[in-house]
């Protein structure tokens, strides 16, 4: 099965993970079945679109802005990978009080992939990777993490008007998450040994994510083209910011942060 993030591990440290927890895992032998939480993101976002524009005397096409001031990111987990004792994710959802113009909607789209969530950079290599021997217990270190997500040809929906629409949307973006190292068993050894201290297990914790965004919209009206065959569509695009939200790990939770306490289906939040 592919995993989302490779580190090196061994199947006694694993075995450890048992709480809900966002811990990126090799593939081991006989892993104990993990506890997975839906990741939730705080989601803000700026932009431009088109709109069209209708006035007593005249009725056209313009650019105008695209605004996301409440918004949220749910990551959703790959069932079978937690059944392995992994926590992965493959799938996410947007929930988001949307302006275009002067026009405000509360959409979701749900079906987005999430095609790369990775860490790297100076204190991955200098630290993480090999934790056992680089980290202290209970340390904790900055790593690097890039984030892309991408859906075609999903659908908007918007719970206030009934309404559908269809987006393709390609994101990227950069930011940091924590890896932190637990304090396991006291003992006078600083590092770890992972056959006499299973407790010792590192975990990480996204932070905020920063980048810019693309996409296509089903065409409102057309105008006139200059490439080969115009484009039966309408553009978008512009740059977001997620900052991770640890208090909610739940669809009606992600829904909250983008609508308040208006909730449109989902499930139990006991956050």
């Amino acid at each position: 099965m592919k995993k989302l993030m490779i580190v090196a591990a061994v199947a006694a440290l694993v075995s450890a993970v048992k709480a809900a927890t966002l811990t990126p895992i090799d593939c081991v032998e006989d892993p104990e079945p993990g506890s997975c939480d839906i990741q939730v993101f705080k989601l803000t976002a700026s932009g431009k679109t088109v709109q069209d524009i209708e006035t007593s005397s005249a009725s056209y096409k313009a650019v105008s802005n695209l605004k996301v001031t409440k918004g949220a990111l749910a990551f959703f987990y790959d069932e079978g990978c937690a059944e392995e004792g992994a926590c992965c994710y493959t799938e996410a959802a947007l929930f988001a009080t949307l302006k275009n113009g002067k026009v405000t909607r509360k959409v979701a789209v749900e079906g987005l992939e999430i095609g790369k969530w990775s860490i790297f950079g100076k204190n991955f290599e200098a630290k993480v990777r090999d934790y056992l021997h680089d980290m202290k217990k209970g340390s904790s270190t900055k790593v690097e993490s890039d984030l892309f997500i991408s859906g075609e040809d999903l659908e908007v929906v918007d719970y206030e008007e009934d309404a559908i629409d269809e987006i393709s949307i390609w994101a990227s973006a950069f930011g940091q998450m924590t890896a932190k190292l637990s304090k396991g068993k006291a003992g006078n050894d600083a590092y770890c040994d992972p056959e006499d201290d299973p407790g010792c297990v590192l975990s990480f914790v996204p932070g905020t994510y920063k980048g810019w965004f693309v996409g296509q919209r089903a065409l409102i009206s057309d105008g006139w083209c200059f490439n080969c065959q115009c484009g039966e569509y309408d553009i978008f695009g512009g740059t977001w910011t997620a900052v991770f939200q640890a208090k909610y790990n739940t669809v009606d939770g992600a829904q909250r942060v983008a609508f308040g306490k208006v909730l449109f289906g989902g499930d139990d939040d006991e956050d």
